[in-house]
């Protein structure tokens, strides 16, 4: 993984400046070199810039290049940093690709002491830092495939736009997501997932939902194979859209396939599970 906060468009020699018909991701030399990292399998994370409010406005290179992942900045409030550098690309690509606290990001201050500053040049190494947990944790993925997971775990991932991209990730819910389906092929709506998957003396049950608010009283059940039900509790906390819950002394479970069932705002979810 490569993480640059360097950015280009202007130079001392204005005759060297950059044009953005420049920004399409295969003019620049910095941008041609980002992309031929990503070819041997780099992850190329790089900075959208600090041009949100200049007459310049958009992205620099590298953030151009088709193959990196392009950071744009936010505040706690998850509005844009108003410097945060625009897209899309001159060839009309979204750009950033996702964005990360920038305003203001925690950094190591230049007198060794923790300290607080703002720039996509540090919401671009925060994400790098996010990256490589993922990939670690997911090592089978190539990196690009990882850069499309983090964008469809974004919020903003079905309506993305040229100022936050596909949007802020949700690491987590790609992590879970990757160990339950090993693939990336559609967004991440929803996810029951219930482990040990077999099980023997008891069972966790975990729901993330990125579209609905798991209220009160949620419901959870477990059926077996004839419709019998076998548990049925409630869920008597608000949690937002994720929870995680554990079903204890379940030795007493006939060996057999199980049916797990969760109803949230009227909207169920199954899973099937083996007990042995």
């Amino acid at each position: 993984i490569i993480n640059t906060s360097l950015g280009y468009n202007d130079f001392d020699d204005n005759s060297q400046d950059h044009t953005y018909a420049d920004m399409d991701g295969n003019t620049t030399m910095i941008s041609i070199a980002a992309d031929i990292a990503a070819s041997k399998g780099i992850l190329v994370v790089t900075s959208a810039g600090n041009d949100g409010a200049s007459a310049w406005k958009y992205i620099n290179a590298p953030a151009d290049a088709d193959s990196v992942l392009c950071i744009g900045a936010v505040t706690p409030e998850e509005d844009i940093a108003y410097f945060s550098s625009r897209g899309p690309t001159s060839d009309q690509r979204i750009k950033p690709d996702v964005c990360a606290m920038g305003m203001p990001s925690v950094v190591s201050g230049t007198n060794g002491n923790v300290s607080i500053s703002s720039g996509t040049s540090f919401s671009a190494p925060i994400m790098a830092g996010m990256v490589a947990c993922l990939w670690q944790a997911h090592p089978e993925l190539n990196n690009m495939q990882i850069i499309d997971a983090v964008k469809r775990s974004a919020n903003r991932y079905s309506q993305p736009d040229t100022i936050f991209g596909y949007g802020i990730p949700d690491f987590y819910a790609t992590h879970i997501y990757l160990n339950t389906t090993g693939n990336i092929d559609e967004p991440i709506d929803y996810l029951l997932n219930v482990f040990p998957n077999p099980f023997r003396n008891y069972l966790n049950v975990e729901f993330f939902a990125k579209s609905i608010e798991i209220p009160y009283n949620t419901k959870l059940e477990i059926f077996d194979l004839q419709g019998k039900k076998i548990l049925d509790a409630s869920i008597n906390e608000n949690l937002n859209n994720y929870m995680v819950t554990k079903i204890e002394k379940t030795e007493n479970f006939s060996r057999g396939i199980y049916i797990v069932r969760l109803t949230a705002n009227n909207q169920i979810f199954q899973k099937k599970v083996l007990k042995l």
